[in-house]
Order: structure tokens, then sequence, then C-alpha cells
């Protein structure tokens, strides 16, 4: 096998771009032609497709692919990469192969990171790279018998621009990028490459009627103005900041169904009600918070301070039916924790806080508290 990938790998840096073969088909959008629906300033999903001759059949079927996507700076703020994952180990948003991809099965394939491109000013590159086998038993080709089937989705990110409201946009082409420079597809027999024929869709807004808004004030829990809150709908990436009169506005959201996270470093995190947005009108969505999160790290029976009167009171909470921690706040929205108990950090609790504790008594690490609601300093 190593030496069929050798072979394909020759051929993905040196042949010569020419004639897309016949009968081999790409769709970079909807497989109907349709435009792909966005709004700014927020996550999209572009389906990528393909197609093989009736007659490929699936011993010699497609093993390799290089798809090199270019999209317009203009319109794309971010392309994501294959399985993105933030510091704590979660997943972002991120490109995939679903399991309604043959390309899922394979050895190796991948959204690389986006790179400036090389040919197109304003625009960036991002490959899609897949071997079917790289070792271990063959997985099984790209092989479609004249159907169209999804290759994989690329998520990107718009622009927040309200000038492309309206518009109609030719974003997809096909990239340059330091290597791969032209889309290839390697056959299992290791010497035949194909050139597929590629469409690239088109990515259209609503126009500023289409849209509508949300504005509301934020307060403390004695009434003030409360700025510096964070508010934002649930799975956006829209956001605004609350200013000194506790004052938010979110512009241009697409009618529906919708409801806001809320917060603020010293009171935590909270969520409003449900409520609908209407296109042209602003709803109004007032918030305000409970009493905040104030509270010492390891502080178990909030007494004001940490000692081992803490941990006899764990002891007791989980071993023998004592009282649960006095303490507890709402750290991030929907996910209430007993936050002096919360002793590594994980905005959880769980066995290893609870090791983390007994860890410090014998002279270990002392508590970090939860970073969605820090204790206080």
């Amino acid at each position: 096998m190593s030496f069929l990938i050798s072979v394909i790998i020759f051929m993905a840096l040196t042949f010569p771009a020419i004639s897309q073969t016949p009968g081999y088909y790409e769709i970079i959008g909807n497989k109907d032609g349709t435009p792909i629906q966005a709004n700014i300033g927020e996550i999209i999903e572009v389906p990528i497709w393909g197609a093989t001759p009736v007659d490929l059949d699936s011993i010699n079927g497609v093993c390799y692919m290089q798809d090199p996507i270019s999209s317009d700076d203009n319109v794309i703020a971010f392309r994501y990469p294959c399985d993105q994952i933030d510091p704590n180990g979660n997943f972002l948003y991120h490109s995939f192969f679903g399991g309604r991809s043959i390309l899922y099965y394979w050895d190796d394939r991948s959204f690389s990171l986006q790179t400036p491109d090389l040919q197109y000013p304003d625009y960036c590159y991002q490959l899609l790279l897949g071997f079917a086998w790289l070792n271990g038993d063959p997985k099984p080709p790209f092989v479609t018998f004249g159907d169209t089937m999804v290759i994989g989705v690329m998520r990107m990110e718009t622009q927040y621009n309200p000038s492309l409201l309206g518009n109609t946009f030719d974003v997809f082409i096909e990239g340059v990028g330091w290597q791969y420079d032209y889309q290839l597809w390697g056959l299992y027999d290791g010497v035949t490459a194909v050139f597929p024929q590629t469409t690239y869709g088109q990515i259209e807004f609503p126009s500023i009627d289409e849209l509508g808004y949300v504005a509301g004030n934020v307060t403390d829990s004695n009434g003030n103005n409360l700025s510096d809150v964070t508010v934002s709908p649930y799975y956006s990436l829209r956001e605004d900041t609350s200013n000194v009169s506790g004052n938010y506005n979110l512009d241009y959201l697409e009618p529906g169904d919708y409801f806001l996270e809320f917060y603020h470093p010293d009171y935590g995190g909270g969520v409003s009600a449900y409520f609908e947005v209407a296109a042209q009108e602003t709803t109004i969505v007032d918030y305000q918070f409970g009493p905040p999160c104030l509270y010492v790290a390891g502080d178990i029976n909030h007494s004001g301070n940490l000692n081992g009167l803490d941990f006899v009171y764990l002891i007791c909470w989980m071993f023998h039916g004592g009282p649960p921690p006095p303490l507890e706040c709402e750290c991030s929205p929907g996910n209430m924790l007993y936050v002096a108990a919360d002793w590594n950090g994980s905005c959880s609790f769980n066995g290893l806080d609870f090791t983390h504790i007994v860890s410090y008594y014998r002279g270990g690490n002392p508590p970090i508290g939860c970073g969605d609601c820090p204790p206080t300093p």
C-alpha cells in the first residue's frame, strides 16, 4: 500500500493541470444549485458533493482526494478546520465528514487551516485532503455509480458587514496553495488521476427589511444598571456588551424564537425566557441578575475561610447524608454548581475534585475555582 500512496502523492505534486475528466463531478454548495442562505456574522455550513461515473466499479474507485477551495475574504471572515477544540477540550464549530460520507471511514481526511491564496488577492485557501488507505485494511473507495453524494461539510463564519445584506455573491473558486494547486482525485490502481468538473455555488444574504432587532437593559439584584455584561443569542456568534447605562443592542437577527445568554464576571451567567424576533421590529428583553456569586475557593461550608472544617463538611455531605454546600451559582446558562466544591477548576463537581481536596490537605496544590464564576480575590 505504501507504493500506491507514493504514486498518488507523486501525481498530486507533479501532474500538470489537464482538462476535466468526463463523468466525475463536484459541487461546492447546495446540491440543487440554489444559493446558500446566510446572515452576517454567523456560522454557515457549505456542503461538498461528488459523483463518479455509472460504470466505475467499487474495486477501482476514488481513494485519494485533494480539493483546494478558496473563498472571498470580503464575505468570509474565518474557515474552520476539522475537529477545532478549545482549551478545555470541548469541540467548537468545525468542518466535518459525517456518517453519510464515505470519507468518514477513510484513514485520513481533513480540512486544513486557512491560509492566504497564493494567486488570488483577498481570498483564503482551505484544502480538503483525504486518503482511503494508509495502513491496515483497505477502506471503501468513493464510488457513487452516477449518483451525487455528500463528501464533507465546511463550516465558515461570515463577515459582520451590513453592506452584504440583500446581495448574492460568488464566493468560491479553485484555490492555489503552497503545494496543492488543482483538484485531483486518484483511483485505487495507483496510476489514474481524474479531474472532476466542479460547480461553485453562491451565498445569499437577506435584506435589511427581512431582519429584526433585540435591545434591553441589564440590572443587578438591587435594580442598578449593570455594565460589562456580555449578551448573546444562544448558539450564535453575535454578541454585545452592556454600556454604563446597562443597555445593549443586537442587530440584524433573522425572525424566529430565541433566548439570550447573559454573563458578568462577578454575577456569573444567566438566561432569558424564550421570545420571538419579528422582521422590522425591536424586541425588548430586560434582565436582572440575582446576588453576585461571591465565595472563597475551597470554602465548602461558606464560612468565609478555607480550613479543615470544609473537609469535614464535605465528608458529611458526600458520605453521611449531610446538607449540600450552602452556595450554589449558575456559572454558565443552565449549569448550577456548588462553586466552592469545584477545587480543580473544571466548572463541575466530581471525584477528581475530591482527589484534589485530599491532596491539598496532604500538602498539595490549593483550590482553583471555576473560571466562569471566579472566586473572590
